[in-house]
């Protein structure tokens, strides 16, 4: 018997604190002033209370449930903490309406959790505005459509700009075909001269002077630099030999070159310290000075001209023995 009773004593503690839990939950409204006339303003008050503000969610009716009065805005003006956790909220919305009838305005709630509670209904009286009927003579007639005759000189004058502005482009874009049909007589009369050939070396030495007037090396651009006038050289011997200079790794060139009759070049010109600075070049900017970075740019640029004279002088001397034979 003494468990039966703790029993039902914990089941009345329990149905208790929910309903004193239901009750911090709470929505109540009202509506200043409740008549209004056609486009005034109508302000809607709202307060909620609630124990957990953090999932308390509002519910507003939509527009389209209000169908006659129109929200122009929302705001929550005030939050008043009244004891423990629970809070009163209080918001306001602002309502019009172009409609004279009784509008009946939606219900607001507050859901918290799984629970919903909603507020009473609302009731707007739209009226039309006051007319004094003791003083018709104050009434106006509708009036005519106002309008005026323009004249030429009228339309002119509106137009004045729009018209200069077709004439100033009626001008160029005569101006641009008469332009273009005297190049085009010009460039037909005029003979057409047959551009110098350029060779190999003055194309490498118009590379190298971009090159040149980059100035990397003060720059601090070191690697890039060297990067910039090897694959310069390596596309010279490509174009000048015809070997695979691109693919080839530094001691590989320099081998290819040696087993041609070049040595002599390679050791006048020591493209070796060319080649070992730009091995060095790619992992220590700081190793190598200004002075050398310049002295490596006219190795390559003499090294360059001489093997072009050479291979120059060589296809002339094939050229006399095959003429000869």
């Amino acid at each position: 018997m003494q468990t039966y009773c703790q029993f039902v004593l914990s089941i009345a503690f329990f149905l208790s604190a929910c309903v004193l839990h239901g009750q911090n939950i709470g929505i109540t409204t009202r509506i200043e002033p409740a008549e209004i006339q056609i486009g005034e303003q109508a302000l809607v008050r709202l307060k909620i209370r609630t124990d957990d503000i953090d999932n308390t969610y509002l519910i507003i009716p939509p527009d389209s449930a209000i169908h006659r009065a129109e929200a122009l805005s929302f705001r929550v003006i005030d939050t008043v903490h009244l004891e423990g956790t629970l809070k009163e909220l209080s918001a306001e919305m602002v309502l019009t309406s172009f409609d004279s009838t009784l509008i009946a305005l939606p219900t607001f709630g507050v859901r918290v959790g799984e629970q919903e509670i909603y507020s009473t209904p609302l009731y707007l009286k739209v009226n039309l505005p006051e007319v004094d009927m003791e003083h018709p003579e104050e009434f106006f007639g509708l009036k005519k459509e106002w309008s005026r005759s323009y004249t030429l000189w009228d339309i002119f004058i509106l137009l004045r700009f729009w018209i200069l502005a077709i004439a100033i482009l009626g001008l160029l874009v005569t101006s641009f075909f008469l332009y273009r049909y005297y190049i085009q007589r010009r460039n037909i009369q005029k003979k057409k001269e047959p551009l110098p050939a350029v060779t190999i070396i003055e194309h490498f030495r118009k590379k190298m002077e971009v090159l040149k007037e980059k100035e990397l090396p003060s720059k601090g651009f070191i690697e890039r630099y060297y990067t910039e006038l090897n694959m310069l050289l390596r596309a010279f011997l490509f174009d000048l030999l015809q070997i695979n200079s691109m693919e080839m790794t530094s001691q590989l060139l320099l081998k290819t070159l040696q087993e041609k009759p070049y040595d002599t070049l390679l050791k006048e010109y020591e493209l070796y310290k060319f080649i070992e600075h730009s091995n060095l070049g790619k992992f220590a900017n700081e190793s190598i000075e200004l002075t050398e970075c310049y002295d490596d740019y006219e190795r390559v640029l003499h090294f360059m001209e001489a093997l072009y004279s050479q291979e120059e002088r060589r296809k002339e001397t094939e050229k006399k023995r095959g003429a000869d034979q």
